[in-house]
């Protein structure tokens, strides 16, 4: 990390307080979330580092951009690439303006008794450390008006909004958002996290989208729709542009009214989608690339 680290510290300030295009750094940027974040950035005049570790997707997917937004492999577990990544968007571009740090995987399921140890680090490898890794190397590079936006959850409010490993990982990147946001704040550099609630993704959907389909509607949400990708890149573009510039440490959820009607029974066993209901225990990886693991449970001695 010392060259790296030396790398992100020599930029001066002049090189991000000059004028021109603002430029963001966005994490999982291939598909879901991050690509529409990505799409809706560019349209507002940015130029995208679209940091993925799925590479091929994600080249794949700017191609629409005509070069204002550029795959970058990246793994949020390991600080090298994430430090890299930052390093990338200030030496193409000359600055950095905004981060949103949107990687994230379903990570482990299956009952506390069930959960391997493995699965439950991977999970807080990719969502709490991947996202501390983001926050640490960009605010080294940022300054007066930049600004970070991390994705976390409305599983951070509720037990009921999803798996254990997952809720907690979400929970702790709203309370890292808090205190980062209070700790950048003289520097006025704002932070914030979005929480999105049942939105239509690859993520979301890994072989329930058949059952998504023919429930027709969500339940326990008042809005009667499925929330949409772009739904959540609009409100990180808000939190990301001078329209919320009195807005930091804040959380927005962005559910359809889910948390304020109450969760009643899990989210997960309204869905059809609960692991433990089913004797099931593993560990989903999402769009990285890397398998998933589907275990049935172990028998109980």
């Amino acid at each position: 990390m010392p060259a790296v680290d030396g790398l992100l510290r020599g930029m001066s300030n002049e090189q991000h307080e000059s004028g021109g295009e603002r430029v963001a750094v966005v994490t999982g940027g291939g598909s879901g979330i991050g690509l529409a974040t990505v799409l809706r950035l560019v349209k507002g005049g940015y130029r995208v580092i679209a940091a993925d570790k799925n590479l091929a997707v994600c080249e794949k997917a700017m191609a629409p951009t005509d070069g204002r937004a550029v795959a970058s492999r990246v793994d949020v577990r390991s600080e090298e690439d994430v430090a890299r990544v930052i390093h990338e968007a200030v030496t193409r571009f000359g600055r950095l303006d905004t981060l949103v740090n949107n990687a994230g995987v379903g990570g482990a399921f299956g009952s506390v008794t069930d959960v391997e140890a493995s699965d439950w680090d991977f999970t807080f490898e990719v969502l709490v450390r991947g996202v501390f890794f983001g926050m640490k190397h960009a605010a080294r590079v940022m300054t007066s008006g930049a600004t970070i936006v991390n994705v976390a959850s409305i599983a951070a409010f509720n037990a009921s909004y999803g798996p254990m490993a997952y809720s907690a990982a979400k929970a702790a990147v709203k309370s890292m958002t808090e205190s980062a946001a209070v700790e950048l704040a003289p520097r006025m550099i704002r932070v914030n996290a979005v929480c999105p609630g049942l939105i239509r993704t690859p993520l979301l959907e890994a072989g329930h989208g058949e059952r998504f389909d023919a429930m027709g509607l969500p339940p326990v949400q008042p809005l009667p729709r499925w929330g949409r990708p772009d739904d959540i890149a609009a409100v990180i573009e808000f939190l990301a542009g001078p329209s919320s510039s009195f807005v930091t440490g804040a959380e927005l959820r962005v559910d359809g009214g889910m948390v304020a009607a109450g969760a009643g029974t899990s989210l997960t066993e309204q869905l059809g989608t609960d692991a433990r209901s089913r004797g099931l225990v593993g560990v989903n990886r999402g769009s990285t690339g890397e398998k998933s693991v589907v275990r049935n449970r172990p028998p109980k001695s």
